[in-house]
């Protein structure tokens, strides 16, 4: 059987004392893009959420992975960083995984892949000078009309919707039981939080898979 894998990662700043002027530039345009919109966020949120989400001033801390076994059901991989050198290493590590027979992706599935992931993860690959692997389209592609060979769930609706509300739709059980997107930076600080934060990815990347399992499901039913 084909082996669709879904993902998700996770993404906390990078420590001021790294950025460039280049980079400092980048991050001023994004707080100030930001503060337009959610005014009332504190200088030190602002800071955190614009660095958070762009991948120039942001890192990946985790990256979660999860595939379906016949004999074992939904299986997980989960891969972290703490440090620039150890995003390297999981990047390096990720991407040698799904190299492996029962990882390479015939597809990918994401919630909110095409929008935020797959560009994340092709700009922090390429910031360390790795090489990309052939398969790489399969979880990069964005082409919204698209839904193969990356099938993203947030597309299926257009009202603003999470995981967790895509998973209470269709009975599946929330993978938001410990921490949520907006409390990644608070837990990354915290000792152990690195470890919650991997296993909330590689949560986030089963629930994904068995949602797109149940849409496909009740496709053919």
């Amino acid at each position: 059987m084909p082996t669709i894998v879904a993902y998700d990662i996770e993404t906390v700043p990078l420590s001021p004392d790294m950025l460039t002027p280049v980079t400092q530039a980048r991050l001023t345009k994004q707080v100030t893009r930001l503060s337009s919109k959610e005014p009332d966020l504190s200088v030190a949120e602002g800071l955190t959420k614009a660095a958070s989400l762009h991948p120039v001033i942001g890192m990946i801390c985790a990256i979660g992975i999860a595939r379906y076994d016949e004999q074992r059901g939904y299986v997980a991989e989960a891969f972290k960083a703490a440090t620039l050198d150890e995003e390297r290493v999981m990047l390096e590590q990720f991407w040698a995984q799904l190299e492996k027979p029962a990882w390479r992706p015939y597809m990918a599935v994401s919630f909110n892949g095409k929008f935020f992931d797959a560009g994340f993860l092709l700009m922090r690959t390429l910031a360390h000078g790795l090489t990309l692997p052939s398969f790489h389209e399969k979880l990069l592609h964005t082409n919204p009309w698209k839904n193969r060979p990356h099938f993203d769930l947030m597309h299926l609706c257009r009202f603003t919707i999470g995981l967790a509300d895509l998973c209470e739709v269709l009975g599946v059980e929330s993978p938001k039981d410990d921490i949520d997107g907006s409390q990644v930076y608070e837990v990354f600080q915290q000792e152990g939080g690195l470890l919650r934060i991997a296993a909330y990815a590689a949560r986030d990347a089963v629930k994904t898979l068995e949602c797109y399992h149940v849409l496909q499901h009740q496709k053919a039913a």
